[in-house]
């Protein structure tokens, strides 16, 4: 039968069958057994989390070379066409740089659509800012073409 302490209230373990103290040690492992098991599972959900967040910003960084690269090469071409001493020079400059724009573009569409929530605000403010610029691009190539340099 089971004995209780009667000063604490207490299952006194001492007196216990075998039975049960096996049932006992078991349950107590199985407690400790299944605590790590959530343990494991937590750490693993949270290192997917930051491995995803890391090739987000992988992928970050590698968009932001990418338009800085880009834009060096509008503003170089930009400078080729208010510099060009003849209209095939400045066509020339104008090509490349059209087809620079057109990247930045597209790589400006896809970034898009990689943004977290919470960066909505700032990528909408630099798309204003890239059309502000755009526009001053194709103007300059507008001009350059119809009034040379």
């Amino acid at each position: 039968m089971e004995q209780c302490d009667k000063n604490s209230g207490a299952y006194d373990m001492r007196s216990a069958s075998f039975s049960r103290k096996i049932f006992f040690s078991l349950g107590s492992l199985l407690a400790v057994v299944l605590l790590l098991a959530a343990t494991v599972a937590w750490t693993i959900n949270q290192q997917r989390n930051d491995m995803a967040m890391l090739e987000d910003s992988i992928i970050g960084t590698a968009n932001v070379e990418r338009a800085n690269a880009l834009l060096y090469a509008i503003v170089m071409d930009s400078r080729g066409v208010y510099m060009a001493e003849t209209p095939e020079r400045m066509d020339q400059f104008s090509r490349g740089m059209e087809r620079f724009i057109g990247e930045f573009d597209t790589m400006l569409a896809e970034w898009s659509t990689m943004i977290h929530p919470e960066d909505e605000a700032l990528i909408a403010r630099f798309q204003e800012q890239w059309a502000e610029q755009r526009a001053i691009r194709v103007a300059l190539i507008e001009a350059g073409r119809r009034e040379g340099n």
